[in-house]
């Protein structure tokens, strides 16, 4: 199946494993060149929970060197009104249709498979742990206190960049699902979305039972 096929396919399926696979225990988990793909698949986000499925390290930059990575492969972000300073490693999607997650819960895993950020069309989507259950808080664990106009710094091998927060929504997985779609566009303006989890802790319920997502634009 072509990415084009797969992108109309898995968009239907965009809502369930992505929460559970993700806060069960807590959350686990170009600029002109044409480096993005427009037909990336969409991950099965029915369940927009971050912590446990999923969790993947295998292509981070500890374990491959880094001219393994494109040019547009962000490698760090770094949040000041946060105090978060955390690398940044490629994930795609499981075979549950699930998006994949760093298993460190102090690492920021990017969607591979959709835009870059920077990139003038799309939603480059980073995912980071809320916290964890024995490592305790994770890199996005204060994601939901930004206001508009804070400022995101992503670094590639080539450039950094500025973003400018435009905004900060807590969506509970009804919500989530249904923009699941916009939340992973492959298409629109150019955007960055953080994502991690939020909202009341229910474990008979599967863990957090919302997300915060951080929506910012390129601004330097």
């Amino acid at each position: 199946m072509t990415r084009h096929k797969a992108i109309s396919t898995l968009a239907i399926f965009l809502s369930t494993a992505f929460i559970s696979a993700m806060c069960i225990v807590l959350f686990q988990q170009l600029t002109g060149n044409q480096s993005w793909n427009a037909n990336a698949p969409q991950p099965q986000v029915e369940n927009p929970d971050f912590s446990l499925g999923g969790g993947t390290d295998e292509w981070s930059h500890d374990s491959f060197p880094l001219d393994t990575l494109s040019d547009t492969a962000p490698l760090r972000i770094k949040i000041p009104e946060l105090g978060v300073d955390s690398k940044v490693v490629p994930v795609g999607i499981n075979p549950d249709q699930s998006m994949e997650i760093p298993s460190n819960i102090f690492n920021i895993g990017w969607y591979e498979p959709g835009p870059s950020p920077g990139d003038p069309i799309g939603s480059a989507v980073l995912a980071g742990h809320r916290d964890g259950a024995e490592a305790g808080r994770g890199a996005f664990y204060n994601l939901g206190e930004l206001d508009r106009g804070d400022v995101i710094k992503l670094s590639t091998k080539t450039k950094k960049m500025k973003f400018s927060v435009m905004r900060t929504e807590i969506l509970d997985k009804d919500s989530f699902a249904l923009r699941s779609q916009e939340i992973f566009a492959s298409d629109g303006p150019g955007v960055l979305t953080l994502i991690t989890c939020g909202g009341d802790y229910d474990r008979s319920r599967g863990g957090y039972q919302a997300n915060v997502i951080v929506t910012a634009k390129m601004s330097g």
